[in-house]
C-alpha cells in the first residue's frame, strides 16, 4: 500500500556503462559527462514531480551494473517495495547489449517483483540510451528495430530512446512513465485518485507542570517550597 504522499520508488538497472547514472544525473538538472564512473552499490535520487495535478514524490534508484550473473549481482533488497522499473539499454553502435540478456533482466525483475502472492509484477520500461551516439549508424538503426520487436514479445510498459544531453528527452520519458505507473496503481486502489493534500500537523500546546507550594504551620500562609539540603550531621528540613 502507498503511503499518503503517493511516494514511488523505481528502481534502474542496466549492464554497466549503459548511461543509468547520467539519465539520473539529468533528470536531477546535474552536469552530464561522457566519462564513466563505477557506481557502487546502489544510489538513490529523490525528485518531486506532478501527475494529472497530483503531487508524487519519486525515489529513483540508480544499481550498480551487472557485470556477470544477474542473479548474483542484485540483491533482494534493492526490489523491495519497488513500484516500476526501468531497465538502460545503450545505443551506441560499440556498447549493444545482448537481446537475450536484456529479455533475462526483464524476467528476472518480475520474477523478484511478485509480491504477496498476487501473481502480478511491477510494470517494467526500457530506455534506449545515448541516442546522439546512435544518430546515422545503420547498425544502430538495425538493433533498435531489433530491440522493438523483442520488446513487443515481452510485452514491457514502454519503450523510449533517450540522450542525457538533451535533458528533454528524459523528461519527456519520465512524464510518460509516471503517468502508466500512477494510473496503473490507482486501478489497484493503491493510490487516490483525489487531490493529494498534505494533513495539517496538530498544535501541541506546551502544559506547565502545577506549581506546588507547601503550607508554612508556625505563621499561618503559604511559601515557595525550599530545596533539600543535605547538610552533615543534621536532618534535611523543608522549610524553617
Amino acid at each position: 500500500m502507498l503511503d499518503s504522499e503517493a511516494t514511488f520508488k523505481y528502481i534502474v538497472l542496466g549492464e554497466y556503462n549503459s548511461g543509468k547514472t547520467a539519465m539520473v544525473d539529468a533528470l536531477q538538472d546535474k552536469p552530464v559527462s561522457r566519462r564513466y564512473t563505477f557506481t557502487i552499490g546502489a544510489n538513490m535520487a529523490v525528485l518531486q514531480r506532478t501527475v494529472s495535478n497530483h503531487a508524487i514524490g519519486i525515489r529513483l534508484w540508480d544499481i550498480a551494473g551487472t557485470l556477470n550473473d544477474l542473479f548474483l549481482r542484485y540483491h533482494p533488497a534493492y526490489f523491495r517495495n519497488s513500484h516500476a522499473a526501468i531497465v538502460a539499454v545503450s545505443l551506441a553502435p560499440d556498447e549493444q547489449q545482448d537481446l537475450d540478456e536484456v529479455a533475462r533482466l526483464v524476467d528476472i525483475i518480475r520474477e523478484r517483483t511478485r509480491l504477496d502472492g498476487k501473481g502480478g509484477a511491477i510494470p517494467v520500461f526500457v530506455v534506449g540510451t545515448k541516442a546522439d551516439l546512435a544518430e546515422g549508424s545503420a547498425r544502430s538503426e538495425a538493433y533498435d528495430v531489433a530491440l522493438r520487436e523483442r520488446l513487443a514479445d515481452l510485452h514491457v510498459s514502454g519503450y523510449f530512446t533517450t540522450t542525457a544531453f538533451e535533458r528533454e528527452t528524459v523528461d519527456k520519458a519520465l512524464g510518460v512513465i509516471n503517468e502508466i505507473v500512477y494510473n496503473h496503481y490507482a486501478l489497484l486502489g493503491q493510490v487516490s485518485c483525489e487531490p493529494i493534500r498534505r494533513p495539517r500537523r496538530p498544535i501541541i500546546k506546551e502544559v506547565q507542570p502545577a506549581r506546588r507550594e507547601s503550607v508554612c504551620l508556625r505563621k499561618g500562609r503559604r511559601t515557595k517550597p525550599v530545596k533539600r539540603r543535605e547538610m552533615p550531621g543534621r536532618i534535611a528540613r523543608s522549610w524553617y
